[in-house]
């Protein structure tokens, strides 16, 4: 067993960063979640490393995702200790994806490749789901509001992609029930 368990303890909320890539933006927007416990107990720890960093980036257009994580040493699991599997814990809150499509690794939800998302990044294209039902310019930039169901499936998927951020930055928040299609939502 590990000399001092403590050392091998690793705040969730600070191992795990968030960015978002816009196609318009050179600088990435980087943050770290207000809250882990709804992924990784209410201690908000992760237990097994040593220097962990756990990067979820975002496609700020349409949140499709990538994981990456990296630490400077993980506990030894022979010495009869467990450690947490971050990936296998992360997967449990993460869309599926669509990997059996052929040519997944550009369809993803989720990727776990670099090289894919990276190669996902430079080829922003989205049309929001939706109805457009309202544009406006402030300070010479334009937005557009669209209105969308979860009868459209298209929708459900960006839905799924939203919702881990319910867990990470709303106090006691929970998933949606994407079956249900009273739901109506609205993007900007």
């Amino acid at each position: 067993m590990a000399e001092d368990p403590e050392a091998w303890a690793v705040d969730s909320n600070e191992a795990l960063n968030l960015t978002l890539y816009s196609p318009s933006a050179s600088n990435p927007l980087s943050f770290h979640p207000e809250f882990t416990y709804p992924l990784f107990g209410d201690a908000e720890t992760i237990y097994g490393y040593k220097g962990l960093k756990v990067a979820l980036d975002f496609a700020a257009w349409d949140m499709r995702g990538h994981v990456q994580i990296q630490y400077q040493q993980k506990l030894d699991t022979a010495e009869g200790v467990q450690v947490d599997d971050v990936l296998e814990i992360l997967k449990e809150y993460l869309p599926e994806g669509l990997h059996s499509l052929p040519y997944h690794h550009l369809t993803l939800d989720i990727f776990y490749d670099q090289n894919d998302f990276q190669l996902y990044l430079a080829n922003p294209s989205f049309n929001p789901p939706g109805e457009l039902i309202h544009t406006y310019t402030i300070n010479s930039n334009s937005y557009a509001v669209y209105k969308s169901s979860l009868r459209d499936a298209a929708t459900v998927s960006l839905v799924r992609r939203l919702q881990l951020f319910i867990l990470l930055f709303i106090e006691g928040g929970s998933y949606i029930d994407t079956t249900d299609d009273r739901w109506q939502v609205y993007l900007l």
